[in-house]
């Protein structure tokens, strides 16, 4: 889990720090795609240190296994067997910041995955989202920024080791 609060950490520095996608966006992309197995790997040891193959079936009953959740291993899967090397290609807003002033422009960058398309979608073995969910996930991923996304992942992630802890007694 440390391994996935440290890859958010990385990425919230980089889009801070940099305001413009001139020479990031490569960086943006391998962050991005880190946190994103870096969160599958945190569950895949969940799975086989409380759960001994039982993980599926207990996952799905759980609160944490929201829309937010289910669609960013979505998109790790995505990553990972369909687009490879290409789900990172972030959308790009441009807002005015509050803190404009001297040599600062005034200009902030957010940055936004790009929607799972229904071919891509079809490609998948294992998608954690539902076809039917394919439009709210997509307006989710419109709609906030990766690093809003990837601190409700977070958040989820942390609540179901806690969960976990406690049904299952103390975890490695």
């Amino acid at each position: 889990m440390d391994e996935v609060e440290r890859r958010l950490d990385h990425f919230d520095w980089l889009v801070h720090v940099y305001r413009q996608p001139t020479g990031c966006t490569t960086l943006v992309a391998d962050l991005a795609t880190a946190f994103l197995l870096s969160l599958e790997s945190a569950l895949q040891v969940l799975n086989t240190e409380a759960f001994h193959g039982g993980f599926d079936r207990w996952i799905l009953d759980q609160p944490q296994n929201d829309l937010t959740l289910r669609g960013l291993r979505s998109m790790r899967h995505l990553e990972a067997h369909v687009r490879n090397g290409g789900l990172t290609l972030p959308v790009q807003r441009f807002g005015s910041s509050r803190f404009a002033g001297g040599t600062d422009p005034g200009q902030t960058l957010a940055w936004h995955w790009t929607a799972i398309e229904a071919p891509d979608f079809h490609l998948l073995s294992r998608p954690r989202i539902g076809i039917d969910e394919l439009v709210s996930w997509n307006a989710l991923l419109e709609g906030e920024p990766i690093t809003s996304l990837m601190q409700a992942g977070l958040k989820q992630l942390v609540q179901l080791f806690q969960t976990a802890e406690v049904q299952n007694g103390t975890l490695p």
